[in-house]
């Protein structure tokens, strides 16, 4: 099975091509200078998958990224034309570093590298690529990082990861200021491809840029294995990208999606967050996408913390999908110490085709995985998280599976307010049988403009209120 993620540039509304040698000008997009380190002159091995290859491949890429930042806003060249299997690599504290992948990185995925696999945090496994507190960085490069996550898939579905600890994600970057990532193909992680916290920047315009244009799923399940007969596997959640706690200014354009899980998942703190200058990922917009399958784009899940979760001030804006599980999708997460906060986020010009489940979304997190985490298909709805100000703004969905237009479901101690539903219009396959869809509506308060179809009523606890605008 194939999953992956595909980055690009977007400049006035184009799709920019970049090779090693520069970047286009944009909203703070600078040319990229200084030095360009091959890791070929550092020790790596091409074409080996083993162990010792994955060592040396490796320590070729720490050692180039170090290097690039001594010689001063330097770049490290992964060179086209190879293929580079590799164990965990990192680089802390840069400035001004590029890493330009025109070759292709894997994961090694032999038996022998899985053991070696470095568990920095008892819990987890190390991300393939992690980039911590550095300034104006840039991943880019017309080549591919591959985390060969079918094994690791397997593994969680039979709960037999060693030692019980979270999957390896493919690129992590945390606690830094200015983040670019350009031209540059993500694909099948053992978990998500993409997640970034505490960054952010204080220019202005902001100057955190991610202009994805593929993430690419089914139709190349298991594409390699299957070659090799062996039997395509579900990518359990290998969300696209996860902007986490802390997370700020942040654009991301472009992007054409087909995976199984959230295609975007916009989080706050979901872990131990203590000491992190930030605890409230926002202001984020995410214009034109292009989305088959997945799980949506999505806000949370949103679980109770102290201090407060807070997740504010996001824009959905111009998307497609075709056969989404969700849609719009705004989950809280169980918890009984703390509160959190969803505000202020903007579902706007969207169409969505033949939904699996619901288009639209605004409730407790539905799951339930292989090692018993979830609280299931139908969880309690959150008294702790405050919900407020969610726009639905010229949503059209058709040809829809279930006999529902959507799942509005807060807590009668604690409703949801100033949902504004505004030329939302949902119908279903069975519409033109006289199927009269409705919304499955849990203490709501807001408005719906009387172009929209269908219209809330008063809900299964007669407490669902929204004023006909």
């Amino acid at each position: 099975m194939m999953t992956g993620l595909r980055t690009t540039v977007l400049l006035l509304g184009l799709l920019a091509p970049l090779s090693h040698g520069e970047l286009s000008q944009s909203n703070h997009l600078s040319v990229l200078a200084g030095s360009v380190f091959s890791i070929d002159d550092y020790g790596a091995v091409a074409t080996e998958n083993s162990v010792e290859a994955a060592t040396a491949n490796a320590a070729a890429l720490t050692a180039a990224l170090e290097v690039a930042h001594s010689a001063g806003r330097g770049s490290v060249l992964v060179p086209s034309g190879s293929v580079y299997y590799t164990l965990p690599f990192s680089g802390s504290s840069h400035v001004g570093v590029s890493l330009i992948v025109d070759g292709v990185v894997k994961a090694c995925n032999s038996n022998d590298c899985q053991d070696a696999w470095p568990c920095t945090k008892e819990s987890h496994f190390d991300y393939l690529f992690e980039w911590d507190n550095g300034t104006d960085l840039t991943l880019a490069g017309h080549g591919t990082i591959d985390g060969q996550g079918y094994k690791w898939w397997w593994q969680f579905l039979l709960n037999k990861i060693p030692g019980d600890r979270k999957r390896p994600g493919l690129v992590y970057m945390t606690s830094g200021t200015g983040l670019n990532v350009a031209n540059i193909t993500l694909r099948n992680s053992p978990i998500m491809h993409m997640h970034f916290d505490n960054i952010t920047d204080d220019e202005d315009p902001p100057f955190m840029q991610l202009a994805p244009s593929e993430l690419a799923g089914i139709q190349k399940w298991a594409e390699e294995e299957t070659a090799a007969g062996a039997i395509p596997m579900l990518p359990f959640n290998t969300d696209g990208i996860d902007p986490g706690v802390g997370a700020k200014d942040v654009f991301i354009k472009n992007l054409t999606a087909e995976n199984f899980d959230d295609v975007i998942a916009v989080k706050p703190c979901n872990g131990d967050c203590a000491g992190m200058s930030m605890l409230c990922t926002e202001n984020i917009v995410v214009e034109n996408s292009k989305i088959f399958l997945g799980v949506g784009l999505s806000i949370g899940s949103v679980n109770p913390k102290d201090p407060t979760n807070c997740i504010k001030d996001i824009v959905f804006q111009g998307a497609s999908f075709k056969y989404p599980f969700k849609a719009v999708y705004v989950k809280t997460n169980s918890g009984d110490t703390g509160d959190g906060i969803i505000q202020n986020i903007t579902y706007a010009d969207m169409t969505i085709e033949d939904p699996i489940l619901w288009p639209i979304y605004i409730g407790p997190q539905q799951q339930k995985e292989p090692n018993g985490i979830g609280d299931g298909f139908w969880p309690e709805t959150q008294p702790l998280i405050t919900i407020s100000d969610i726009f639905l703004r010229n949503i059209t969905s058709t040809g829809g599976f279930l006999p529902h237009a959507g799942i509005l479901r807060c807590n009668a101690s604690n409703p949801c307010t100033n949902i504004v539903i505004e030329d939302v219009s949902v119908e279903s396959r069975y519409s033109n049988d006289g199927l009269q869809l409705d919304y499955v509506c849990e203490s709501m308060q807001g408005t719906v403009t009387k172009a929209s179809y269908p219209l809330p009523d008063e809900g299964s606890d007669g407490l669902c209120s929204f004023e006909q605008i």
